[in-house]
């Protein structure tokens, strides 16, 4: 579906289909926004302004007539259905198992903007660092120095396994999912020995006694200590 509409005053002619808006010759992907918001016409001769935001830090406003109201909000609501649906697969798994432990793990496109997010601190963080250090202000550095290492330490390499550190991963696959969702065994546990009393202790030392194993002195100590004599 393709909506057109008009040049409205103080505006420009523009154009929006399920993928892009075309500004003149300005050309916008509806996946590179990130946020919307809009102002309903309040009369007859006032306009329309939908103000999109679009790759981080550009925005723009999308201006229509008071007669183009109706299909203003059908192009508003294709903004908001695709930011949604962008902001939705952020949240999809992605699942991957290593060939060397066949240890299976998930993250998502939310957790690689995080880790863009954090080098993007450390980047802040070691600019700041420099300056410092070039007014002389050792201090200050050596904060800044900590503050970039917990940042970098905070950093997850997707790439890499998580249990034993192996860089050879490949996509999980539904029965990888299931093996590692399914219920482990329970240990085993070692059966119990009952413990003999004192006079089946004592045939034992006896046997023992008669067959040369130990002597008559360490048979009745033994014997003293059963008893308690």
């Amino acid at each position: 579906m393709e909506l057109h509409f008009k040049k409205a005053f103080m505006g420009k002619e523009w154009s929006i289909n399920d993928s892009e808006i075309n500004i003149g010759s300005t050309k916008i992907f509806l996946s590179t926004i990130s946020k919307a918001t809009r102002i309903k016409p309040k009369g007859m001769g006032t306009n329309g302004v939908i103000t999109i935001y679009y790759e981080q830090n550009k925005a723009t406003s999308l201006v229509y007539c008071r007669a183009d109201e109706k299909i203003g909000e059908e192009a508003y609501n294709m903004i908001l259905d695709k930011i949604y649906e962008v902001e939705a697969k952020k949240y999809e798994e992605i699942r991957k198992k290593c060939t060397i432990c066949s240890h299976v793990f998930c993250y998502t496109m939310k957790d690689i903007e995080n880790n863009l997010a954090i080098a993007k601190q450390a980047k802040s963080a070691a600019t700041v660092g420099v300056f410092s250090a070039l007014s002389g202000n050792t201090t200050a550095a050596g904060i800044q120095t900590m503050q970039i290492q917990n940042l970098t330490n905070s950093i997850v390499d997707y790439d890499k396994c998580p249990k034993c550190g192996s860089y050879k991963l490949v996509d999980a696959t539904e029965e990888d999912i299931a093996a590692m969702n399914a219920p482990q065994p329970a240990p085993q546990s070692t059966p119990q020995v009952a413990a003999l009393s004192p006079a089946e202790e004592l045939k034992k030392f006896k046997e023992l006694l008669d067959m040369g194993v130990i002597t008559q002195e360490e048979f009745d100590a033994k014997k003293k200590a059963l008893l308690g004599l």
